[in-house]
């Protein structure tokens, strides 16, 4: 196949190679833009034969991601961080895929670890990574950036695949990203106010900073949206039944958990979130039944230490 591999960076010498050497299997063509490093990471990535052209930061992934495919010279091309590695990409059973002129998008597996200690702990969500490398296609918003509209508006489909990403950015979440995160997302629903894609991610970044409150607004603005995935409306309910149990309004925390979720692991994170109420309602049977349920065992968001620390208490009190 002829793929170009497209990765912007800065002060990345710590992950990049190991984001390179992941993709140049695949790849005729690494394109790497740097936005203004300060370290070696040009240089590495000029010495493992990437192509190392400079840009200049605007506060804009899009841009920055759309420049790099104007240097991509081969027919797909894949996107990927500097903090993420392609682990799995079996060419031959999706070669019908790149052959096939309908198709202009591929979906991949992101695989979001979320615990620096447990790695058994993640998410997991779909996102068109792999593309046509077509003048119609490019990304849009600042941050949370994404190329589907312009793919499905060009008259191309999407296809989902089993192609894997993993992502360990979340094991790193540092103020200052998470400051610079939230300053795009406002500033780019500043200029889309009622754009729910951008409360969406805007509500997580808040919620990740603690910033409780605004992120309960925004969640209650937007859930059971249908321009939101079933996922992502299911995250909604998960994250404001977390803000009710923070505050001890364990009714109205169980009224988002009422229904099973699609994704196995949103579910047994949400028997998970039930489990806590009970323990904290002193209904400890309940809670026992709650936390030996095995789609909760099996939850990848599940921390498996409290489930430990939760059958020491049974022990004692049942």
């Amino acid at each position: 196949m002829n793929i170009s591999a497209i990765i912007i960076g800065k002060d990345n010498s710590e992950t990049i190679l190991d984001t390179l050497f992941s993709v140049q299997p695949y790849c005729k063509q690494i394109v790497y833009v740097d936005t203004g490093s300060e370290d070696n990471t040009p240089t590495l990535m000029t010495q493992n034969n990437a192509e190392v052209y400079f840009h200049k930061w605007n506060d804009d992934f899009s841009e920055t991601r759309n420049y790099a495919i104007g240097m991509a010279r081969h027919n797909w091309i894949i996107s990927i961080d500097t903090d993420e590695v392609l682990i799995e990409f079996d060419l031959d059973k999706y070669y019908e895929y790149f052959n096939n002129p309908k198709i202009g998008g591929i979906n991949v597996i992101l695989k979001n670890y979320i615990n620096p200690d447990d790695f058994n702990q993640y998410t997991t969500h779909r996102f068109t990574r792999i593309f046509r490398n077509n003048p119609a296609f490019k990304f849009t918003g600042r941050i949370h950036e994404q190329i589907r509209n312009s793919i499905e508006n060009a008259g191309f489909e999407i296809i989902d695949t089993d192609i894997t990403i993993e992502h360990f950015g979340y094991l790193d979440a540092s103020p200052e990203k998470q400051e610079r995160n939230h300053k795009l997302l406002e500033t780019d629903l500043q200029e889309n106010s009622q754009d729910i894609f951008l409360k969406y991610h805007l509500a997580n970044t808040e919620f990740s900073m603690n910033n409780l409150q605004d992120a309960f607004k925004l969640y209650s603005e937007i859930i059971d949206s249908n321009q939101l995935t079933i996922t992502q409306n299911d995250l909604c309910k998960l994250r404001l039944a977390q803000i009710h149990l923070s505050k001890n309004e364990f009714n109205l925390a169980e009224r988002y958990l009422i229904n099973a979720m699609e994704n196995s692991d949103y579910d047994g994170f949400r028997l998970f979130i039930l489990a806590a109420i009970k323990m904290n309602q002193q209904k400890f049977e309940e809670a026992r039944e709650l936390y030996k349920n095995p789609v909760l065992l099996a939850s990848a968001m599940v921390d498996k230490s409290a489930i430990e620390t939760a059958e020491q208490i049974f022990k004692q009190i049942l």
